[in-house]
């Protein structure tokens, strides 16, 4: 009876380590997909921060991104990034809003497409919020987009 009892503390302790080890390397995995997640989103945001202060020209600009990044499989390789930013003229404090999307490469970093389109037009940040731009007269923030290209585009 006692050789029993010997066998399965051990088989319980097999068990228990063996689980263990799954949890650990199961936690190890899951960080390493979350850390590559913010490597691809960073990777997205950079690539526009850059497309939209080249196209600007202008140095008094700060690029600010929303926390609301979205990422969902192209392809094997690929991660498409969705999401909303905001930019900062330095100089006279007005700001305007665009929401972006982007294609990164996750086995070498490359961004192959890159798109913003601004929402609304540009408000002085320090007097009204952008969800109540439209009380002084301009469009709310999703009744249109303005794109890149300048093509103006319905959204309601």
């Amino acid at each position: 009876m006692k050789r029993l009892g010997v066998r399965t503390s051990n088989r319980f302790t097999r068990i228990a380590v063996f689980t263990f080890l799954a949890v650990v390397i199961a936690g190890g995995a899951l960080s390493v997909a979350q850390d590559s997640g913010n490597r691809t989103v960073n990777e997205a945001q950079r690539a526009v921060r850059e497309r939209i202060t080249n196209r600007e020209g202008r140095r008094d600009l700060i690029v600010r991104f929303g926390n609301d990044a979205r990422t969902e499989s192209a392809s094997n390789a690929d991660v498409r990034v969705h999401g909303t930013g905001s930019l900062l003229r330095s100089d006279d404090g007005k700001s305007r809003l665009f929401s972006y999307e982007a294609v990164v490469n996750t086995r070498n970093g490359n961004v192959s497409y890159i798109q913003y389109d601004w929402r609304g037009d540009w408000y002085s940040s320090d007097k009204r919020s952008a969800v109540t731009q439209g009380d002084r007269g301009l469009r709310p923030m999703a009744a249109s987009l303005v794109s890149s290209r300048g093509e103006e585009t319905a959204t309601s």
